[in-house]
């Protein structure tokens, strides 16, 4: 029975690990609330504008997690909006920016149900995100980048009434 059991959970767990995956093309929202934040921080584009809410550049996309993080929104397409865990990532984040526009605090709890939250933050999360490939330096700048910017990535529209400049 025990041998049973073993096998029974690691298949549970590998079919939750493969439905939670957003990178394999499959738009359903998955909601992850973080529990210990109350705001995630962005550094808007210039031509952004938080009173109008925000939308990812290209919403459709399917351009996955792991693609998003290591090119980031100015050599990829993708339906994500990064933002940081806290201001201090933020503010690492600012000084390497090509061309910073203005700081805004999106508050977690006020997104809409079919917003979608990626927090990767912690280490087990970023694991779920990381494709296959024998690229070892890819595999550590997805990790370094997520983890220095405590990126959280938001997938859908975030509207004005959940946006606080700071």
């Amino acid at each position: 029975m025990t041998a049973n059991y073993v096998i029974w959970y690691w298949l549970a767990t590998k079919m939750v690990a493969t439905l939670r995956r957003t990178d394999l093309n499959c738009m359903q929202p998955i909601q992850k609330i973080t529990k210990d934040m109350d705001y995630v921080y962005r550094l808007l584009r210039p031509e952004e504008n938080y009173a109008n809410g925000i939308r990812a550049k290209h919403p459709n996309s399917t351009t996955s997690v792991f693609k998003h993080v290591l090119d980031g929104s100015y050599r990829s397409t993708s339906r994500y909006i990064s933002t940081c865990g806290s201001l201090h990532a933020l503010r690492k984040f600012a000084q390497k920016s090509r061309s910073p526009g203005h700081v805004i605090k999106i508050q977690i709890d006020a997104l809409p149900d079919d917003v979608e939250i990626i927090d990767l933050r912690d280490y087990h999360e970023r694991m779920e995100y990381i494709e296959h490939t024998d690229d070892e330096d890819e595999i550590w700048k997805f990790n370094n980048f997520a983890n220095k910017f405590e990126e959280v990535l938001l997938s859908g529209y975030i509207p004005a009434s959940c946006i606080q400049r700071v």
